[in-house]
């Protein structure tokens, strides 16, 4: 397995080139170029893109947004351009949202995809998001207006019925009440991607420090590591405030990760 880590940790607090020096540092295998969202304040989309900076960028996430038809195409086109310029092999992206366009809007961007891939000739992993009831409830409009579906049941019959690559965040599986791990062989062959982070049902909050929520995430990467073992894993937090408390996330998410493997 690759592990990678995602960009989205460190943007208020390290240029790209920083962050990569700092990864590699700590035996992580390169980065996941997590692309300012859409959605959000102009204060969380100042991030450094000197993407021709960094050399290790393994994966890019698209943007995220309350994906309508014409936002979903062109997050998805911008996302393949960029990943075309550098390179990159691997694109995550959130599912269209029913609350704009309805389930003909999913059907829409999941052709989209399908078409797409073939000219980027790369993978495009469809991400499973979170319930949103499974966090606080100050929370909940927000994420339920990204929302595609209403169980995991309906996001795997989307992956199988057209054939999606994946990728298995395993704090969003969590706010569903499920353990990673027991979602491997749900996903089976269209597992291409893992977002790897900790969820507390206690605190309703996903993205935290590996160890930190109620996941046992040394299980699954040891299921990981031999259902899976080319795959690659990014690691997904919550960004803190300072450079220090980032140089002790990857320390210390680095080492549970080598203390499960």
């Amino acid at each position: 397995m690759k592990f990678l880590l995602s960009t989205g940790i460190a943007y208020k607090t390290h240029t790209l080139k920083e962050l990569e020096n700092l990864a590699l540092a700590e035996g992580y295998d390169g980065l996941e170029l997590n692309v300012p969202p859409r959605h959000v304040s102009a204060e969380e989309t100042n991030r450094d893109k000197a993407y021709g900076t960094v050399s290790t960028i393994q994966a890019i996430h698209a943007p995220g947004d309350v994906y309508d038809r014409p936002r979903f195409s062109n997050a998805l086109k911008d996302t393949i351009t960029l990943a075309q310029q550098l390179g990159t092999p691997l694109i995550n992206i959130h599912p269209p949202t029913l609350s704009v366009g309805s389930r003909e809007n999913v059907i829409r961007g999941i052709e989209l995809i399908k078409k797409m891939e073939i000219e980027y000739k790369g993978t495009i992993a469809y991400e499973v998001l979170v319930n949103p009831y499974g966090l606080e409830p100050g929370r909940h409009a927000y994420f339920l207006e990204q929302q595609a579906y209403l169980s995991l049941e309906d996001y795997l019959a989307d992956v199988k019925g057209y054939n999606l690559a994946a990728t298995l965040d395993t704090a969003h599986l969590g706010t569903w009440n499920i353990q990673p791990h027991e979602f491997i062989p749900a996903l089976g062959e269209h597992l291409k991607h893992v977002h790897l982070s900790d969820y507390s049902s206690k605190i309703q909050r996903e993205h935290l420090m590996l160890g930190e929520g109620e996941l046992d995430l040394h299980l699954f990467l040891k299921i990981l590591s031999k259902s899976n073992p080319d795959i690659t894993v990014t690691v997904e937090l919550h960004p803190p405030t300072t450079q220090k408390e980032v140089a002790e996330a990857l320390q210390k998410s680095m080492a549970y990760i080598q203390q499960s493997l």
